[in-house]
């Protein structure tokens, strides 16, 4: 928060504001992102790979298999939660897809 902030106002007033140590703010900064957040990211990506090659098919249940074949060391929960990560789902699944058609077709509206 302090960061996104930092270009209205000063980095001192605003660890004041959040009652943080400016120490704390600049050893935070310069650690950086931790071992788990860049294993992350790396699954993240290998498991958009493995989305796109099963022609967007394989959900959490199919990748996580095909994940550890490859060398990572992951459960399926994980695998899962990865998937849902952020504002937007970094995969959309064909199921998902069938069942707005589904919709549609019970409604018929579009």
């Amino acid at each position: 928060m302090i960061e996104k902030l930092a270009a209205e106002a000063s980095i001192a007033e605003l660890c004041s504001l959040f009652n943080a140590a400016r120490s704390g703010y600049y050893a935070w900064k310069k650690r950086g992102l931790g071992k788990r957040r860049k294993e992350n990211a790396l699954l993240k990506e290998e498991i958009r790979g493995i989305h796109k090659e099963s022609d967007e098919n394989y959900g959490s249940p199919r990748i996580t298999p095909e994940l550890k074949n490859k060398g990572y060391r992951c459960g399926h929960n994980r695998v899962a939660r990865l998937i849902g990560v952020g504002d937007k789902r970094c995969l959309k699944t064909q199921i998902q897809a069938q069942d707005d058609r589904q919709q549609t077709c019970l409604t018929g509206k579009p």
